[in-house]
Formats: C-alpha cells, sequence, structure tokens
C-alpha cells in the first residue's frame, strides 16, 4: 500500500479491519525530501497536510500498529509520497535580436516546473510550425512573431499549459 499527494493537500488514509474494536496508532518518519506536517496520533483516519518544500518528491512513512485493549498487532508501513506544487511557466530565449535578412535564429524554451517529460510547441505568428523541440533554428522574415507553449508533465503542475512569446523581429 502507498499513496501519491501533491504538496498541500492531505492524505486521507482511510483505515479499515473486520474486527470490532480495534483502532489504530501511527508515527511518521521522513524518508526522504523535506516534507512538513506529519504527526504521530490514532483514529481511523490519517488526514494530515503535508507539504513539500522542494522540487523533487519526497516520502513520509506512516508506521500503522492496530491495538486492541493492550494487544497490538503487526505494524504495517505506508508511504506517502509528496510530489512539488508549482507553476509551470516558460521563457524564450534568441540567440540574436536584430538580424539580417536570411540569417537564422535559434531559439530556446527555458521551462519552469516543466516536469520529466515536457511537451513543446513553437508558432510563429500563431500558426503550429515545429514538432515537439527544446530548440529550434529558424529564419524568420520581417514582423514575425515566436512563441512556445509548454504542456507540463509534472504531477502537481498548475497554469498548465504556460505560453512565452518573442515580439516582432526586425530585419535588416
Amino acid at each position: 500500500m502507498s499513496k501519491s499527494i501533491c504538496s498541500g493537500e492531505s492524505t486521507n488514509i482511510l483505515i479499515q479491519s473486520d474486527l470490532p474494536g480495534l483502532t489504530f496508532h501511527w508515527t511518521a518518519s521522513l524518508t526522504s525530501g523535506n516534507v512538513t506536517g506529519y504527526t504521530p496520533d490514532s483514529g481511523l483516519v490519517i488526514n494530515q497536510v503535508l507539504v513539500n518544500s522542494l522540487l523533487t518528491p519526497g516520502i513520509v512513512t506512516y508506521h500503522i500498529t492496530p491495538k486492541a485493549g493492550s494487544c497490538a498487532g503487526p505494524t504495517v508501513d505506508f508511504p506517502v509520497t509528496v510530489n512539488p506544487a508549482g507553476m509551470v511557466s516558460v521563457n524564450i530565449s534568441a540567440s540574436a535580436n536584430n538580424i539580417c535578412e536570411g540569417t537564422s535564429i535559434t531559439f530556446t524554451a527555458i521551462p519552469v516546473n516543466g516536469g520529466t517529460n515536457p511537451v513543446y510547441q513553437w508558432l510563429v505568428n500563431g500558426g503550429g510550425v515545429w514538432p515537439n523541440a527544446l530548440t529550434i533554428t529558424y529564419t524568420p522574415t520581417n514582423g514575425d512573431q515566436i512563441s512556445c507553449i509548454l504542456n507540463s508533465s509534472a504531477i502537481c503542475a498548475s497554469g498548465n499549459p504556460a505560453i512565452a512569446g518573442i515580439g516582432t523581429k526586425t530585419i535588416t
């Protein structure tokens, strides 16, 4: 058993048993990362809001022990992966600004919270031109508008997809 949540969400782990009168007690430990919000407690639901302050997933492991009166059963570990949350954005850098007619420019997407497998769509003057690529090379004509749409693969991305554009290129 395990669970994945986004930073700032509740664990909301329902603990059940077929034995009447059974209660559950738990402790928790940080397995990896930098996650806060976990505490020891008891009950039938682990409902704790966990926050991950890093850009990589963190893991908190709950150690759940069933109890009936003074008797305790075997402890079960329940890891919770806490994925980072964040806004998706993209910027574009260009290898040149003012260029001569017929000169190629390399445009590079600079993603923020793009995830491990982001998808890029490049457009010229609002129309799709290139397949998925972090960098493109293009020979603009005077007044071309270059933009990039980033579809993040991050699990807990907000503001997805993101778009960035470079204004009119001046051709001399």
